[in-house]
């Protein structure tokens, strides 16, 4: 399967099916942050490199059956 190179928050957001303003949360975490990057000199239109938001999804989902090992927010 192909995918983008990038993918914007929006999309993002789309694929972790919360919104914009969570995945900048998982942005700022200090621990394991969302990989999302910014073209220099730029405030917006920030964007996660699919390949980096992969392995992040690898790092910081579990499966139906290990949920409750990692308890709930």
């Amino acid at each position: 399967m192909d995918y983008p190179i990038t993918m914007p928050t929006r999309e993002v957001a789309a694929q972790l099916g919360t919104n914009p303003a969570t995945v900048l949360e998982y942005a700022r975490r200090k621990e394991d942050p969302l990989p999302l990057r910014y073209i220099k000199g730029k405030r917006n239109g920030g964007f996660v490199v699919t390949a980096d938001f992969l392995e992040w999804i690898d790092r910081n989902t579990c499966s139906y059956n290990e949920r409750r090992d990692y308890g709930t927010k």
